[in-house]
Formats: C-alpha cells, structure tokens, sequence
C-alpha cells in the first residue's frame, strides 16, 4: 500500500495504510471507498484494492459522433469505426486482432449517425428480438462492474436506438453486448464495425 502510493506521488500516513488493511481483511465484499487523500481514491472492489488517480474520466466530453474510417478517444476508450463488405467481414472476422473488443452489426438496421455516450438512467438494450429489453444497471451488476466505474461505460447509439454497450474491466471482465436487431445474418450485404482499445 505503501510503495503503490507513493509511486502515485501520495504520502500515506501509519493511520492510513491501517485504515485500508482494515477493511481489507474485512473481506468486504462490494464497492466500498476507503480513503480519499490529495487526487489519490483507494477502495476496496470485491476483494481487490484499487488505486484511482485523479479523474480519469473528463465528464465535460459526454458525447461524440463517430465517423468511418476515423479513430476517436472518448474517456478509457479508442473507437475506430470501419464499414466492411459481406465478404470482408467474413475474411476479418477470422483473423488475429490487437483490439480489446470488436462489435459487428448489420449495417441496414443502423439508422446513422452513430455516437458514443454517458449513461443515462432507464437505458436498456434489446439482447433478443422478444421482450422490452434489459436495463444497463442490471447487466452492470451480473457482471460486478462496481458503481464507481460505472460513469466510465460507453453507451453506443444510432438515432434511435442502443445499440451496444462497453465497460471498464471489473472482477468478471468487461460487459461487452450489442442489440439483437443488429446481428449479422445470411442476408447482411454490408457491415459496420467498431473496434474498441482501453486506452489505460
């Protein structure tokens, strides 16, 4: 605790550091904050500890557009956005990639212009063709990305509609689905697809 604070230029006190072992060996299980202390945030995440530096989010950037053949930054992520032929898709879609995540969608049940986002309260994401869909806040708990990551998911639109979803990485990966609508078929012709890199 000592070494990784300091490398994060914070000064611990013998107070501190037994505050947080504390509550480590508490076995707290959730998101619970420890210590705030100049821009450095200690908390505790399902059993990990976790060292924050600063905001690593600028909340002023709320929204961005995406555009083809473009690469855009936006909070923990690079977006590049391409748009591919049938058969394109089908040669990449079985090669190696360095990306972190890919979403592929059926380019005629886009209704443009695509975008990135915050959260919002009440957002949902149709994952099958029945139903109303299912709130992002429950996917976000199933898969225990803890709620001061939260502001961190990148919410991807078209004009109407959700129509993906990405999270930082929690204690079981990272929350990565896509609208059912959007699903590549046999009668796709055309394909868009976003590759998405976590800039940390």
């Amino acid at each position: 605790i000592k070494y990784c604070s300091e490398k994060l230029g914070v000064n611990l006190s013998h107070k501190n550091i037994k505050e947080i072992t504390n509550t480590v060996k508490n076995n707290f299980q959730g998101t619970k904050e420890i210590l705030h202390k100049e821009n450095l945030t200690i908390f505790s995440e399902y059993g990990d500890l976790v060292f924050l530096l600063g905001d690593t989010f600028d909340t002023s950037i709320q929204e961005i557009t995406l555009a083809n053949n473009n690469q855009f930054n936006w909070g923990i992520f690079t977006f590049e956005l391409k748009e591919l032929t049938k058969s394109d898709f089908e040669k990449e879609y079985t090669e190696y990639t360095n990306y972190d995540a890919i979403l592929y969608f059926d380019k005629s049940e886009i209704i443009p212009p695509i975008k990135v986002r915050t959260p919002n309260p009440g957002d949902r994401i149709l994952l099958s063709k029945r139903g109303n869909g299912k709130k992002l806040k429950d996917l976000l708990i199933d898969k225990k990305i803890p709620q001061n990551s939260r502001k961190l998911v990148a919410v991807i639109t078209d004009r109407e509609k959700i129509i993906g979803i990405i999270s930082p990485p929690g204690k079981s990966g990272f929350l990565l689905r896509s609208d059912s609508t959007t699903y590549i078929s046999a009668s796709t012709k055309s394909v868009i697809c976003i590759k998405i890199s976590f800039n940390s």
